[in-house]
């Protein structure tokens, strides 16, 4: 770990906050490395806590890569964010450095080496870490590697989805990297290490080619980032799924994405109205009498007892029972459709 990155641990604070920003500092892409840089400057932290708000802050900035002065920011700005488009010719009679200058006062920021970071607004977003508990990993990525070349064997991390690479329009994490390990190809680079966002997902050292698990890897995070269109409790049922299906693969665990309407889950804190719903249906009518029950059934004994008969299995460490059910399941990218566990 580099020296800088080594001074932050110093910084006071609680031993597991401490190896929380270890983790993170360790897998930091290109691009975020250049956004921390910049937030430091922006306001120096005085504790780990600090620290870890400046970290969960990362995706509140903007990067305009490849720009190192102000006249590549007012050309930056010409090419993507301009509401006017001029055509090429009118370049070379733009006051680039003016241009620039101006987009600074409308978005300020700082430049970091080769690149112009824009900071958040102020106060936008409060810091999200109270100094109690931890903050949850989010979903806002999907796959880190590190990736390596000749001219830099140590490697540098890439962060996906690169929504970037996708557009093929603005720098993204990718082409942030390839230009820090002096490549121009991606699968011109080796693979140093690979960790999924899913921590069941193992096997990603073994494609056979970057560009394949880079692809993956940006399916999966568009995955994620759209949580099934808004579908309720839609990361409890993947990863009851998964879990369900002992999926260790990142193709499979795609596939299972695209058929989670394939399963059925009852969250466990669902278990009493579950089991009153069910017993209610079934047995108990409303009519007179009926209210003696009150208070004297265990629904969520007879729950889970419903769940066990009808094929359920407890997963994700009891917070939810899931089953497979008759619904086609299509398989677009590995295998045939898992056997019904019903």
């Amino acid at each position: 770990m580099e020296a800088w990155k080594q001074e932050l641990l110093q910084l006071p604070g609680r031993q597991d906050e401490i190896e929380w920003l270890r983790y993170q500092l360790e897998v930091m892409s290109v691009r975020e490395e250049i956004i921390l840089s910049a937030a430091l400057q922006y306001r120096p932290p005085e504790t780990v806590v600090d620290m870890i708000n400046r970290i969960l802050s990362i995706p509140y900035y903007d990067v305009c890569a490849g720009v190192g002065s102000y006249a590549a920011l007012g050309k930056f700005f010409l090419e993507y964010e301009s509401p006017v488009t001029l055509p090429n010719d009118a370049f070379a009679f733009v006051d680039m450095e003016t241009l620039g200058e101006r987009y600074e006062d409308m978005h300020p920021g700082l430049f970091v080496g080769n690149n112009y970071v824009v900071y958040p607004e102020p106060d936008s977003h409060p810091p999200r870490y109270d100094g109690v508990h931890l903050p949850r990993q989010d979903y806002d990525w999907s796959l880190r590697l590190k990736l390596g070349s000749a001219a830099k064997p140590e490697g540098v991390w890439v962060c996906l989805p690169d929504y970037d690479e996708i557009s093929e329009e603005k720098l993204g994490d990718i082409k942030m990297a390839l230009k820090e390990l002096k490549m121009e190809f991606i699968g011109d680079c080796r693979l140093l290490d690979a960790k999924c966002f899913l921590p069941e997902i193992t096997g990603l050292m073994e494609y056979d080619d970057l560009a394949d698990l880079i692809y993956d890897g940006q399916n999966l995070g568009i995955i994620l980032d759209e949580q099934g269109q808004g579908q309720p409790h839609f990361m409890e049922r993947f990863q009851a799924a998964l879990e369900l299906e002992g999926c260790d693969t990142l193709k499979e665990a795609i596939d299972i994405s695209q058929n989670l309407h394939c399963y059925d889950l009852v969250l466990a804190n669902d278990l009493e109205h579950y089991g009153q719903k069910a017993l209610h249906h079934e047995y108990i009518h409303i009519q007179d009498g009926s209210e003696i029950f009150s208070d004297c059934i265990d629904y969520e004994g007879y729950a889970k007892q419903v769940l066990e008969q009808k094929g359920f299995q407890c997963v994700l460490n009891g917070k939810a029972y899931v089953a497979r059910n008759e619904q086609t399941f299509v398989s677009d990218y590995v295998r045939s459709p898992p056997e019904m566990t019903l």
